[in-house]
């Protein structure tokens, strides 16, 4: 056989043509099991190396982007935003991942004012707060999310701070006689006891 020929049948070099296509057409389990068997024959071959790490970014990247798809359904909005971030740009799916998060990152501002404003509405300021805290950790430069939680920590305040006017309540006549009477002599205590201060 000629050199090309036998270089044609090489098994390493038959794999790596096989990991190649396979990747073109995305079908990743078959890009990884022929770079896997490359590197069975050949464990320090660098384009077998790359190829298999590629691969492993693409899978972990559909892996991220259905995992946000997921949680973006049930409204796990923090879990969903991470999912999408995780990708890597360099990924097939990196788009979708852009395009995806931005989406999430809209529904959740929605969602938070939404339930933030309704916790304030219900008198319940500690939960607006705590939902504007879970909106700032996952979107620090939101002004939504200060503000709501501005709004909360005057509520706070507010419903701290006691009524003007109002005065504590005055214990009853009969308690203040009888510790008054704690005072006298028993003559004096009988005395007030019988004009009704029991």
């Amino acid at each position: 056989p000629t050199a090309a020929g036998a270089e044609a049948k090489n098994p390493v070099n038959e794999a790596i043509q096989k990991a190649s296509d396979a990747v073109d057409a995305q079908d990743w389990p078959a890009a990884k099991k022929a770079y896997q068997a490359v590197l069975a024959l050949e464990p320090a071959n660098e384009a077998a190396q790359a190829g298999l790490a590629k691969v492993t970014l693409e899978q972990e990247g559909r892996a991220s982007l259905k995992e946000g798809q997921r949680a973006l359904s049930n409204k796990e909005f923090g879990v969903a935003i991470q999912a999408f971030e995780a990708v890597d740009p360099s990924t097939f799916v990196a788009a979708d991942a852009k395009e995806q998060l931005a989406y999430a990152h809209r529904q959740a501002s929605r969602y938070w004012k939404s339930t933030g404003d309704a916790a304030l509405a219900k008198n319940n300021p500690a939960a607006a707060l705590a939902i504007g805290e879970e909106w700032l950790s996952l979107e620090a430069s939101s002004r939504g999310a200060r503000r709501l939680m501005e709004k909360a920590d005057k509520a706070m305040h507010r419903k701290a701070r006691p009524t003007p006017g109002r005065k504590p309540p005055r214990a009853s006549r009969p308690a203040r006689s009888l510790a008054a009477a704690r005072n006298v002599d028993k003559d004096e205590a009988s005395a007030m006891r019988g004009k009704g201060y029991q």
